[in-house]
């Protein structure tokens, strides 16, 4: 880890670190969000792993720089998290529901 903060750690070649991956998931996913917060329309966003647990930590005001989030924290393939966004505030619905699948 080269001493390194856990999130400024990037693996060898053209890895991202988490906090690479988190500034860019957010970038991209906020502004659609924002835009219908407090709306009645439904979005469907649709991602891998790493990029869900990163906006589930924005959305929950959570800090990406502690490992219990990444390696005890697990999102199924194909899970469904939900979460109802208004400007007050984040209801969580749904993390990593799998019934879908059974």
């Amino acid at each position: 880890f080269s001493g390194l903060p856990f999130d400024d750690f990037r693996p060898a070649g053209n890895g991202e670190s988490h906090r690479d991956v988190y500034q860019r998931t957010i970038k991209f996913i906020v502004p659609i969000y924002t835009g219908y917060a407090g709306g009645r329309d439904t979005i469907a966003l649709f991602c891998h792993g790493g990029s869900a647990k990163m906006l589930i930590l924005h959305l929950m005001d959570l800090p990406i720089i502690h490992r219990h989030y990444f390696g005890r924290w697990h999102l199924d393939n194909a899970a469904i998290s939900i979460f109802e966004v208004s400007r007050e505030s984040v209801t969580v619905v749904a993390v990593n529901d799998r019934k879908h699948l059974d």
